[in-house]
C-alpha cells in the first residue's frame, strides 16, 4: 500500500472524492458510518481521559478539524500543511486557530501546548515516508508539546482499534 501522503494533490483528490460523497471523514479514512461513529466516541474517550478542558492543544495534521469542536477556541490551535484542509477546517469551525505547518518545524515555542493530539498520523508517517521522517516529526512534537497522544483508526494492515493510543509525556 502506497499513498503519497507528503502530496499535497493526494489529499485535494481525497477531500474532493469525500465531498462527492457527502461523508467528509472520507477525506482521511473510509469507514462505514457505524465504524465511524464507533472511532469518534472511542477517540474522544482516550482524549478525555487525558486533556482537561483547560489544556493548550496542538491539533497534528488536523485536516478538516474534526477535533476541534471539542476544544475552546482559546485553547486549539491546528495544524496542517494542506491549504485545501485548513480551508475546510476554517469554514467548519471559523472560530478556532489553524496554522499551515511543517511537522518537522513547528512555529511555536517550546513547550507551548499541553497536549499535542495526532490522528492516523503516526502509523501513516512510518508506513508511507519511513520512520527516520517521522523521528524527525516526533522530536519536534515533543520540543512544542508537555504531552503527545497518538491515536490511531488501525495500523494500516487492516487491524483495527488493536492498540489503538499512545500516550507519551515528553516532560519525564
Amino acid at each position: 500500500m502506497a499513498f503519497n501522503v507528503s502530496s499535497v494533490d493526494f489529499w485535494k483528490d481525497r477531500i474532493s472524492t469525500a465531498v462527492s460523497r457527502g461523508k467528509l471523514h472520507h477525506s482521511i479514512y473510509e469507514a462505514d458510518d457505524n465504524l465511524w461513529n464507533a472511532i469518534e466516541y472511542r477517540h474522544m474517550t482516550l482524549i478525555n481521559m487525558n486533556v482537561q478542558a483547560t489544556d493548550k492543544v496542538l491539533d497534528i495534521a488536523c485536516g478538516y478539524g474534526r477535533l476541534s469542536k471539542y476544544f475552546q477556541p482559546e485553547n486549539y490551535t491546528g495544524v496542517d500543511f494542506s491549504e485545501d484542509f485548513l480551508d475546510l477546517a476554517k469554514e467548519i469551525n471559523p472560530s478556532h486557530k489553524y496554522i499551515k505547518a511543517d511537522l518537522k518545524k513547528l512555529p511555536f515555542e517550546n513547550n507551548q501546548f499541553n497536549w499535542g493530539i495526532g490522528v492516523s498520523i503516526k502509523w501513516m508517517i512510518q508506513r508511507e515516508l519511513g520512520a527516520e521522517t517521522w523521528e524527525e516529526m516526533e522530536k519536534e512534537l515533543k520540543r512544542v508539546c508537555k504531552n503527545l497522544i497518538f491515536l490511531e483508526y488501525s495500523d494500516g494492515e487492516d487491524h483495527y482499534l488493536v492498540e489503538d493510543h499512545e500516550v507519551i509525556r515528553c516532560e519525564d
